[in-house]
């Protein structure tokens, strides 16, 4: 990979990155806001997974799964759709597992899915810190050899 190859895949990267963060912020507020117990609590269960306490929508699986899959599919990824169906596969065994009903699941691929649509449609705002950051990598690049991926490949 050329080193221009190689900054535009990192910067998609990060993308995905801050619209996982983004979604599992809003997904945190949307718990608090309308809290709902998991099934566990009113229905007979068998559990698959240890009890949680938190809220049970939106899934914080789905919507972290999702965002990242939904965002390299808007960035064009080889692979993405790929991971669209992975994160389809983790957001449907949270419902296997007893821990989430089928609306907390599809609540959380709506906040996953507009997470990274928020992001790739204000990606400019992200600009400035993702420049902070590469020049950061640039200079542990520098400092720390077997970081440089561009020398090694």
């Amino acid at each position: 990979a050329t080193q221009m190859e190689l900054e535009s895949n990192r910067k998609k990267a990060l993308y995905a990155f801050t619209a996982a963060l983004v979604g599992l912020g809003f997904s945190q507020i949307i718990g608090f806001i309308w809290f709902r117990n998991r099934p566990y609590v009113n229905h007979p269960v068998h559990l698959l997974l240890p009890a949680n306490s938190d809220a049970s929508f939106p899934s914080d699986h789905a919507t972290g799964s999702f965002s990242i899959a939904s965002s390299l599919v808007i960035s064009n990824i080889f692979g993405g759709r790929l991971m669209l169906g992975f994160a389809t596969v983790v957001a449907f065994s949270r419902i296997y597992v007893g821990i989430h009903y089928p609306t907390d699941v599809i609540g959380g691929m709506l906040v996953g899915i507009i997470s990274s649509w928020l992001v790739e449609r204000y990606k400019e705002v992200l600009d400035k810190p993702i420049a902070l950051i590469f020049s950061i990598w640039t200079k542990l690049e520098k400092t720390i050899p077997v970081l440089n991926i561009v020398k090694r490949a």
